[in-house]
């Protein structure tokens, strides 16, 4: 079997490349052929491996390019449907599988279009929800919260894009083309939560839940060296619910470290830097992990859908409990008591009383916490091997039901 990963990035910049990437790697050490087709970026070094070959047609990123030239590209890139059309002029239909981890950010909709004229299945992974939302989240980000429009007249009317209205009727107009490529295409769809589930549900044939894989390289264990403190870890920006974050310090005085960067990280540092609550910018992979063992609890304060952020996993797996907001699919992992606790969206005050339980804990009783929050995170068995084997199955399942339809479809 063949597997075409497609992804708007051949490096790592994101959670979704992340995913693409590492999926690419391990098919290819369980022994599968894997060609990995890009749109942008260097290579990442997981790439390199004698069962993966790369496409990497070094276009820019929509946002980084010449903006008359990104306007027409991130609608219709030609170049990347008449390279990807040749990619798959030269592989078996019967013995190949076409995944799609992203595409709006240089490929654009026209690599549907490929697949359609071809008449070949596909699977797409949904790392967010622009399959079905313009802007990719359900979210106004005018007003800072999440959106409940479907889209017709009302959505079209209103001014929910991060930038501007112009960018969303853009956004409106690719989401048009989108549909149009898609329509009576033959995909299934991945999702990586419940939440998406129900939200993405009804745009496949078949829909399969599977969670994005943690990084388990080296040996977990859980810290006893901590401090009393809180942490957030992410993007600085009005989405991800900083505010309230650093509004619940600011009520209990305790202290928090925010790590990371972003478009409001110098109003955050103008209202918030205090002796409480330290701002300590973007940090590597290892020193986050640093971060995870040394506080009692990560506060994870987001006011929109989410994917299925892999902050969570990566911190129970080191077994900081986390207090998650109720707004987004993280909260479905979290059992009050268990690995943390959930709050109700935007809710400062919520936010502060279960800092206060957490505080409150003696030694005894946050060690019990962080060991239940261990057993659950390994008990979920997110290790890249066990979500190669599960893809692997699912694989299997679109070739078998494929082959199905086909024969039903010659039968008539």
């Amino acid at each position: 079997m063949t597997v075409i990963i497609v992804s708007d990035f051949a490096n790592i910049n994101g959670g979704a490349a992340k995913v693409a990437i590492e999926t690419a790697r391990g098919l290819a050490q369980a022994g599968q052929n894997v060609i990995f087709f890009a749109g942008c970026g260097k290579p990442s070094e997981m790439l390199s491996h004698e069962n993966i070959r790369v496409i990497a047609l070094g276009m820019p990123e929509l946002a980084r390019g010449n903006k008359l030239k990104m306007f027409f590209q991130g609608i219709k890139n030609r170049r990347s449907e008449i390279e990807f059309g040749k990619l798959l002029d030269t592989v078996d239909p019967d013995e190949t599988i076409v995944h799609i981890h992203s595409w709006v950010k240089v490929l654009s909709p026209t690599i549907f279009r490929a697949l359609k004229r071809r008449h070949m299945p596909f699977i797409i992974t949904a790392h967010d929800y622009f399959l079905t939302c313009p802007n990719g989240g359900f979210f106004h980000y005018k007003h800072n919260e999440i959106c409940t429009l479907k889209r017709g007249f009302r959505c079209f009317c209103t001014n929910c894009d991060s930038r501007s209205y112009p960018i969303k009727l853009w956004r409106i107009l690719r989401d048009r083309f989108q549909r149009k490529c898609l329509k009576n295409c033959d995909f299934s769809l991945i999702v990586i939560s419940d939440l998406m589930k129900r939200v993405l549900g009804n745009e496949a044939k078949r829909v399969y839940l599977l969670k994005n894989p943690i990084d388990f390289n080296e040996s977990r264990t859980i810290s006893d060296n901590y401090e009393d403190a809180f942490a957030f870890v992410g993007r600085l920006s009005r989405e991800k619910g900083i505010e309230t974050y650093c509004e619940a310090l600011r009520m209990t005085g305790y202290r928090g470290y925010i790590v990371g960067d972003g478009p409001i990280a110098s109003d955050l540092r103008t209202r918030y830097c205090g002796k409480n609550l330290v701002f300590t910018g973007w940090k590597n992979r290892d020193e986050v992990k640093a971060v995870y063992s040394s506080v009692r609890c990560l506060v994870f304060p987001s006011v929109w859908y989410e994917g299925a952020p892999l902050t969570i996993p990566e911190a129970q797996s080191y077994g900081v409990p986390c207090l998650v907001s109720d707004a987004c699919s993280a909260a479905e992992d979290i059992v009050d008591g268990v690995n943390g606790y959930v709050f109700p969206s935007k809710d400062a005050e919520a936010l502060s009383e279960h800092m206060k339980r957490i505080m409150q804990f003696d030694r005894n009783e946050i060690d019990k916490l962080r060991k239940s929050t261990f057993d659950r995170c390994m008990a979920d068995n997110l290790t890249l091997q066990t979500h190669i084997e599960k893809l692997i199955g699912i694989y299997d399942k679109e070739k078998q039901s494929n082959y199905e339809e086909q024969s039903e479809h010659e039968s008539r």
